[in-house]
């Protein structure tokens, strides 16, 4: 084989290599976020309550949304996403969240380590809003922001 086969052939061989979707999410199979909610419960667990986008059209009209509030717990904030994977059928995707609200439980106390988890994990944006409900559970100021 000369040099220009074999050129030819690498070339080829690397565009096929490097041309794969190997971490592409389709987005039937993806529950966008909105609002996400961190309390601490009484044994330690998080519970993770998120507003989910629905996925089928809106009957509101042009540009409204209709959503729904899935929850999930575990010893972790990853733990609890995965409880929300087993009960919701799609995967939380986190990219749009908006708003993160935390409990006042956890607002008091584990603070850094959510901010350390939001900063190492790729998903949240830095231009997400981050409140602490004062007096309540996170879920509990999110279903006043349903009504």
């Amino acid at each position: 084989m000369n040099k220009k086969g074999l050129l030819l052939l690498s070339v080829l061989i690397i565009s096929f290599v490097l041309s794969g979707c190997w971490n592409s999410r389709e987005l039937n199979t993806l529950g966008i976020s909105l609002i996400m909610g961190f309390d601490l419960e009484e044994n330690g667990d998080i519970l993770l309550t998120a507003e989910v986008i629905d996925p089928e059209p809106s009957t509101k009209g042009l540009g409204e949304l209709e959503t729904s509030y899935v929850q999930g717990r575990g010893k972790t904030i990853v733990d609890a996403g995965r409880d929300i994977t087993l009960k919701f059928d799609r995967a939380l995707f986190g990219s749009h969240s908006r708003v993160f609200i935390f409990g006042e439980e956890i607002g008091k106390s584990e603070i850094i380590e959510y901010m350390d988890f939001f900063k190492r994990y790729d998903e949240p944006r830095e231009t997400t809003y981050l409140l602490i409900a004062k007096d309540s559970k996170a879920y509990e100021i999110m279903e006043l922001l349903q009504e």
